[in-house]
């Protein structure tokens, strides 16, 4: 049973809270299961798909393949105010909130396969290919 937010009772920012761990964890389990075994190798590969600019290259382009609800998340967690660290582009880091905004939004809705789904996008993204049936997250996960 799907469940249904009410999107007055939990804020954007609190969705992009949420699901930069979502992401971080998926990408830190496909970093293990890549056989990556030095911890410094891990981090280098993790912190290469969850980075702002990483998430702003994501976000211009997944937009075609969300559904409109996913769509209205995604542009409001972009839209969310809160301040911005010095050493990333303004616009790159509410890019990368919006993606995150929309992750915490497919997780406490407990739309699993459609996470995985856009963590797949993530990674073919970033490692700049599309996606492959051998490389999926899912198969990943643990």
């Amino acid at each position: 049973m799907e469940k249904k937010i009410d999107m007055n009772m939990v804020s954007t920012l609190a969705l992009a809270y949420l699901g930069d761990a979502v992401l971080e964890v998926k990408i830190r389990n496909y970093a293990i299961m890549s056989n990556k075994v030095k911890l410094n190798a891990l981090h280098r590969s993790s912190v290469s798909y969850v980075n702002a600019k990483a998430q702003s290259l994501v976000y211009d382009q997944i937009q075609s393949d969300l559904l409109e609800d996913e769509l209205v998340i995604l542009k409001k967690g972009r839209n969310s105010k809160k301040s911005i660290p010095k050493n990333v582009m303004a616009v790159d880091y509410r890019k990368s909130t919006g993606l995150e905004a929309l992750l915490g939004y497919l997780y406490l809705l407990e739309k699993n396969d459609r996470i995985e789904e856009i963590v797949d996008m993530v990674i073919a993204i970033v490692e700049g290919r599309k996606s492959d049936e051998n490389t999926k997250s899912s198969d990943l996960s643990t």
